[in-house]
């Protein structure tokens, strides 16, 4: 489903900004 796609892509996108950016 659409939904789902997007939301794993957010919380990935989320938890990659919260580990730290890659300098």
């Amino acid at each position: 489903m659409l939904l789902m796609v997007v939301s794993m892509a957010c919380v990935g996108f989320f938890l990659v900004q919260r580990a730290g950016p890659h300098v």
